[in-house]
């Protein structure tokens, strides 16, 4: 189940770590422009989002238990913790945590996938059940924010990647 989308997850894993390669620690943790989360905030986003992948799916979470208030919905998106991780702990904990969300995607019960999701984000949305939204979260939430990440490397001058 869900193949394709892990394909896919992995694929946007490698181009994240292509997309962070010449970006220091300093430059993860600057905002480039107004309004604009800087990368390393969008990168803790995104293993958040696996942990709440794996939360619908009955999974334990693999986050640290203060990444959610750091970087879940609702916080600031230019703010950071006065002690951020480091660019190796947090690539690292979107590895553990989509390694995760990727094994419980694949075993996931088909009733259960079938459901209405419950998730108020989706709601009046395109996103019905909760298959819907284990795939949104290999896939497009992933790719939306590297896309960020992306643009806030063009900021900085650096040449596009592809």
């Amino acid at each position: 189940m869900f193949e394709n989308e892990i394909a896919i997850n992995k694929f946007l894993r490698g181009y994240l770590q292509n997309v962070l390669m010449d970006l220091s620690e300093a430059d993860l943790n600057t905002v480039v422009a107004e309004n604009v989360s800087p990368p390393l905030r969008i990168v803790a986003h995104l293993a958040i989002a696996a942990d709440f992948g794996l939360k619908r799916l009955g999974q334990p979470m693999t986050c640290p238990p203060d990444w959610a208030a750091a970087y879940g919905p609702g916080t600031v998106a230019t703010s950071l913790p006065a002690n951020p991780p480091s660019k190796i702990q947090v690539l690292r904990q979107v590895e553990v945590s989509y390694d995760a969300l990727c094994a419980a995607a694949a075993k996931a019960d088909p009733e259960y996938l079938k459901q209405p999701n419950e998730v108020p984000w989706f709601a009046s949305t395109p996103i019905l059940t909760n298959g819907h939204a284990v795939a949104l979260m290999l896939t497009g939430h992933f790719a939306v924010h590297l896309g960020q990440i992306s643009m806030t490397r063009r900021l900085r001058g650096l040449p596009p990647l592809f």
